[in-house]
């Protein structure tokens, strides 16, 4: 206990050093820091993700509308009449 005291110790006594303007440019720093953190793992999410923030499973769907048939695609927003011919 006496070691983790120290340490605690060690650090305010090297906070008081630094001044409130010290002080504040290491909080800043530090909050920028987080900030660049969390916008690399977003982008690290988007690209695994392909640029798509959901995923793209289950995006085709066949609707009937006034005996014709679609295909939609929710994912690139398309619409596709399906012939019967096919």
């Amino acid at each position: 206990m006496s070691e983790e005291n120290s340490k605690t110790e060690n650090i305010l006594r090297a906070a008081e050093g630094l001044g409130s303007s010290g002080l504040s440019l290491l909080v800043g720093l530090g909050l920028w820091g987080l900030i660049a953190v969390f916008g690399a793992l977003a982008l690290i999410f988007l690209l695994l993700n392909d640029g798509y923030i959901y995923s793209k499973e289950n995006c085709i769907k066949l609707q009937q509308i006034e005996e014709r048939v679609y295909k939609i695609n929710s994912c690139t927003d398309t619409v596709t009449e399906i012939n019967g011919q096919e």
